[in-house]
């Protein structure tokens, strides 16, 4: 693969059951492919791969694959240990067996006892604390007026991390939302989130100074607790988190929370903040956004812009391991691309795209 001249790098892997070996194209897509030597499932082997070679088949092609018995063998047990149905193509109605039972005669294995068994749970615990030190995740955050075409663009990454790069992807909005929403402390949580989501936005009378403040360091408060649990549960154990908005709202557009406080004050605090690897503010000029929604009038949606385009270039200029970058989302076909060149390749390898200006535009 490495003397490719389509190949920018190639990473090797090797696990206690398999060589995961990832291919990066120059291009910014990849090819995975795991080289199984050992069937197991965390600490448990159900399958022996030395029986599934001696029993291989050779086909007309010329291709060897393994035999139709440890073929269901593989199937039934693979899916019995997860606790999962079995898809209806992969069923043969005539040797399926109980999950009950499946899982009985794989825990009675040989490899599944005593004292194979204790080195097994020891090898896989192990590997599961070095791959929470190596392969952990990381997040990306995603900015923009209404109508700047964000839930798309976030919808098409997720998707293209899940399918093509083999992620979880868990969606977050605004906050880590280990506190409620301030309302629902009045409406009940559930209706609370109804009334959110079937008002406008910035549609909130707050004007008041103290009630800002409070309001203000609630959401602080979630955010500097609730980003340690995000990190624990989802980012060590190698999950991406993207945030549909993130902090950069209470700077630049704190009135959509119903706070009225300047982003001088608001901005003091973000050194409390986790700094997201990868930081995308998508844009797109008045006339396109009025097009898509009619929430917002022109001058906010222009006024709006500016200040997002201006705080992540002083970001970027402070911040150079971390990536700020405004997106002029016209085409989500090339917005996606753009997003995952800088995902696909290292921290110090990321293209810095140059942030487009509305003017120029």
């Amino acid at each position: 693969f490495s003397s490719d001249a389509r190949v920018h790098e190639v990473n090797i892997k090797n696990l206690y059951k398999m060589l995961q070996v990832e291919v990066v194209l120059i291009n910014g897509s990849r090819i995975d492919l795991d080289l199984i030597f050992r069937f197991r499932r965390k600490n448990i082997d159900y399958l022996n791969a030395s029986d599934v070679l001696k029993s291989r088949q050779r086909f007309e092609n010329g291709l060897w694959l393994a035999s139709e018995r440890d073929n269901q063998k593989y199937i039934q047990r693979f899916y019995a240990l997860n606790q999962a149905e079995i898809p209806d193509k992969y069923v043969n109605k005539e040797v399926v067996k109980p999950a009950d039972q499946i899982r009985s005669e794989v825990y009675s294995l040989p490899e599944n006892k005593g004292f194979r068994k204790l080195v097994n749970s020891v090898a896989y615990l192990f590997e599961l604390v070095l791959s929470m030190q190596q392969d952990q995740g990381f997040l990306i955050t995603f900015s923009g007026v209404d109508g700047a075409g964000k839930s798309t663009v976030i919808e098409a990454v997720k998707s293209e991390l899940e399918k093509k790069h083999r992620r979880r992807v868990v969606v977050l909005r605004h906050r880590p939302s280990i506190l409620p929403i301030i309302s629902a402390w009045k409406y009940g949580k559930k209706q609370a989130e109804e009334i959110s989501v079937s008002n406008l936005p910035r549609q909130g009378k707050n004007s008041g100074k103290l009630s800002s403040l409070i309001r203000f360091f609630y959401y602080l408060i979630d955010y500097s607790f609730g980003q340690w649990l995000i990190h624990f549960r989802h980012v060590r154990k190698g999950t991406i988190v993207l945030y549909d908005r993130y902090y950069f709202d209470f700077i630049n557009d704190s009135r959509r929370s119903n706070i009225a406080l300047s982003p001088a004050f608001t901005s003091r605090f973000y050194f409390l903040i986790k700094k997201p690897q990868f930081n995308y503010f998508l844009w797109a000029p008045a006339d396109v956004i009025l097009e898509r929604k009619k929430e917002l009038d022109r001058d906010t949606i222009e006024a709006l812009t500016s200040r997002y385009i201006r705080l992540f270039s002083e970001l970027q200029k402070k911040d150079a391991t971390h990536l700020y970058q405004c997106i002029k989302n016209l085409e989500i076909g090339e917005t996606v691309s753009i997003i995952m060149r800088n995902i696909t390749h290292k921290p110090h390898e990321t293209d810095f795209y140059q942030t487009h200006s509305p003017s120029k535009s």
